[in-house]
């Protein structure tokens, strides 16, 4: 077989071991125990205290969520009652500019449709100058107007009265 070639090692350069961190475990072990002789006398002896501290904690919260709901639900209510003035509010001043806002619309569309028939409709015949003298006589002297009587009617001689029938009976479409 061939040999083969032996590679040559490189140096390397050692690298510095870090310090380690001392292990203080007997302080820490001391704190715990510190803090665990705290809190003892403050735990219960047996399990059946311990329920019945937790028992009274449970009621006491649900005691204060209750109080909390009801604080929230007259806050909510309160302000539901103070959106719904505020809305009502609103709407009565909405009511009024619209209102007015319309009656102003109908004013302009009034005054556009008098124009407009000012311009559409045809002109008026103009006046005649009357004579002078015919004034003076009409402001002068009104003349009192004479009682009328009633006078008989006039019969319309026969042969007026057929030549009526046959050109009311030819233009009628029966």
């Amino acid at each position: 077989m061939a040999q083969r070639k032996k590679t040559t090692k490189r140096k390397t350069t050692k690298r510095k071991a870090t310090p380690r961190k001392k292990i203080q475990r007997p302080r820490v072990a001391a704190r715990s125990a510190a803090a665990l002789k705290r809190i003892e006398p403050e735990l219960p002896l047996t399990f059946q205290e311990y329920s019945k501290q937790l028992r009274r904690a449970l009621t006491r919260l649900e005691a204060e969520i209750e109080r909390g709901e009801k604080r929230a639900r007259r806050a909510a209510t309160r302000l539901l009652r103070d959106a719904s003035h505020q809305l009502g509010g609103l709407e009565a001043r909405g009511e009024r500019e619209w209102k007015r806002r319309t009656t102003q619309a109908r004013r302009e569309a009034v005054r556009l449709l008098r124009r407009v028939e000012k311009a559409i409709e045809p002109p008026k015949a103009k006046a005649r100058p009357r004579k002078a003298g015919a004034a003076r006589k009409k402001a002068a002297a009104p003349k009192p107007a004479k009682p009328t009587r009633a006078k008989p009617a006039a019969v319309a001689p026969a042969s007026d009265r057929e030549s009526l029938r046959q050109a009311g009976s030819a233009s009628s479409p029966l």
